[in-house]
């Protein structure tokens, strides 16, 4: 029996000789954990709209999509599908999709339904202020939380590779910090940096290790604290950090040398 997972901002996205797929925020996901970011899930089995919520089943798992959570930018204008295909009132969205993204000098290709599409804009409005709002609850109790740690860098992280969302409280000066994800010839690299204040890097693990190793750690960042938020258990530098637990990370004596591909 499969999952029941609710995505949020979540999309319909296509890729030829693969069929429709979704792509989203997961809000706690059996593998991959809290908030996790799925780029693509398996292909798409079913589609059914039901009280303003899309039930989708893909070959692994049941997604519910609210449409008030419908992230249209990153929808895909692809084509409906070969004939016989079984996506159900997929299509209602897809042309809600194409009528949003369309070039104005395109003409419509279907009459729409400008009530429905009213509809579908009304709840979308209001699933982007509840996102807003939820998202600066977070970032007040993450502050709450690294304000008992002075000169720290706290991290509730999701994803490994790309980073997730911490905030800094570094002498009296707090904020909200993003990662930026670099690519390298060799290693592709994590990187919290806020100028003058403070900056902490790693190469996110690859292969059998299962390892990701920080590389930079400024002077003045005195706490580094993770809350894994993943499903498992991920190590830093040797250091297991548990799921669902926050660990400050231990300093490494010494750090490796960046490459020639570092930043």
């Amino acid at each position: 029996m499969s999952n029941e997972i609710t995505l949020k901002e979540w999309s319909v996205i296509y890729v030829p000789g693969c069929d429709y797929m979704l792509a989203g925020t997961a809000d706690n996901h059996p593998k991959l954990g809290i908030n996790a970011r799925i780029s693509h899930t398996s292909s798409v089995k079913s589609f059914e709209i039901v009280e303003d919520v899309a039930r989708v089943e893909t070959q692994s798992n049941t997604y519910l999509c609210p449409l008030k959570y419908l992230d249209l930018w990153t929808c895909l204008d692809e084509p409906m599908g070969e004939e016989g295909n079984a996506i159900g009132d997929m299509e209602c969205v897809f042309n809600y999709v194409r009528y949003k993204l369309r070039p104005s000098s395109m003409t419509d290709l279907f009459t729409p339904d400008l009530k429905e599409f009213e509809h579908i804009d009304e709840l979308r409005r209001a699933g982007a202020r509840e996102l807003a709002a939820q998202k600066s609850e977070n970032v007040k109790r993450m502050m709450d939380y690294a304000a008992k740690f002075d000169k720290s860098l706290y991290i509730e992280l999701s994803s490994v590779s790309i980073g997730s969302t911490g905030v800094y409280n570094m002498d009296g000066k707090t904020g909200v910090i993003e990662p930026e994800f670099r690519t390298g010839l060799v290693y592709d690299s994590v990187c919290y940096t806020k100028a003058g204040l403070l900056d902490f890097r790693y190469w996110p693990y690859r292969g059998p290790r299962q390892d990701s190793r920080v590389y930079a750690w400024s002077d003045g960042l005195n706490h580094v604290l993770i809350r894994n938020l993943k499903a498992m258990d991920i190590t830093f530098n040797g250091q297991r950090l548990r799921s669902g637990i926050v660990t400050e990370l231990t300093r490494p004596p010494e750090f490796p040398a960046p490459g020639p591909d570092a930043p």
